[in-house]
């Protein structure tokens, strides 16, 4: 790629959409209005181990969520990358074995928490991607054409809580158990979402201090658990001190660990809820995302094993 053509690239891949309540128009997650705002955007290819060092900002390489194309040539994916932090959406071809990428920041900041973001497919040309906003206000939808390139948003509405949401006091909320692995695992039969941190931290005494997260009354506390024989982390995350979800955290040593735990956490919660869907993209030795994800009346899981140069994480989220 001569000089001028690597300019030319970067500084396209430098535009910012900056998403904001202005400029989003109501919709649903099936549709948006008649008139959302729309551009056309062309996916350009990227190759990480060859390309990452042409940009000034690091190129996304963290997996929120996935999935595959009706005919599962495809696979979308929405990504995170910091600083920022950024979201984008990337498509991985897999007759070519290529990953193609939107030269456009979709979400930038905390305003939508990536631990409630999915992508999944309309049909087999349009990828959508729903985001909730950290103070439970609404869903964004992005809906992305891959033979047009056509990109449209909108928000859907989401009707406030049960009035009996406000009646959580500490005084209310029973001890938090965490004495057997299912209590550590299946925190959401424990956790109410809604709960104040106040009350939370006088049920669960281990939880650790309530800590600014990224500003606009977002924090964030943590607590250390043991589950499967390894050490891992829950992330419990407030909007005013309210908790709005939470999600769990393994940091491996190398590809070998993460595969096995990744296994085990299939194993564990598949006992507990049948068959699971999954999903699996390796571009290369050192680059590679899996997922699995079951869907049941009681709750919706998710476990991500994400492997890139480095770094060795799994996560995984209970949400009901």
């Amino acid at each position: 790629m001569n000089e001028w053509l690597r300019f030319s690239f970067i500084t396209r891949v430098l535009l910012v959409l900056v998403l904001s309540d202005k400029v989003l128009a109501t919709a649903s997650e099936g549709q948006t209005e008649a008139s959302p705002e729309s551009q056309t955007i062309d996916m350009q290819p990227w190759r990480p181990d060859n390309e990452a060092g042409h940009f000034s900002y690091k190129l996304p390489n963290s997996l929120i969520d996935q999935h595959a194309s009706p005919d599962r040539q495809y696979v979308a994916q929405l990504m995170y990358a910091k600083p920022g932090p950024v979201y984008y959406l990337t498509i991985i071809d897999r007759t070519l074995g290529h990953r193609y990428y939107l030269d456009k920041r979709l979400i930038i900041g905390e305003a939508y928490p990536f631990q409630k973001m999915r992508v999944y497919w309309k049909n087999g040309d349009t990828i959508v991607i729903r985001a909730r906003h950290a103070d439970g206000s609404h869903f964004l939808f992005i809906h992305y054409n891959r033979q047009t390139g056509r990109l449209t948003q909108g928000k859907q509405i989401i009707p406030p809580p049960p009035d009996e949401r406000d009646k959580l006091a500490p005084k209310d909320l029973k001890p938090i158990m965490l004495a057997t692995l299912d209590d550590r695992m299946l925190l959401h039969r424990q956790v109410p979402i809604g709960v104040t941190y106040d009350a939370l931290k006088q049920a669960l005494p281990q939880l650790g201090m309530n800590k600014a997260d990224a500003g606009g009354g977002l924090t964030e506390a943590f607590l250390s658990i043991e589950v499967l024989g390894r050490k891992a982390e829950v992330e419990f995350n407030f909007n005013n001190n309210v908790l709005y979800n939470f999600y769990y955290h393994f940091e491996l040593d190398d590809a070998e660990q993460a595969g096995t735990a990744y296994k085990e956490l299939q194993g564990y919660y598949s006992r507990h809820y049948g068959a699971f869907k999954e999903e699996k993209v390796r571009e290369s030795e050192h680059y590679a995302v899996e997922s699995s994800h079951w869907d049941t009346r009681e709750v919706e899981v998710s476990v991500v094993n994400n492997i890139t140069p480095g770094s060795h994480s799994i996560t995984w989220a209970l949400q009901q």
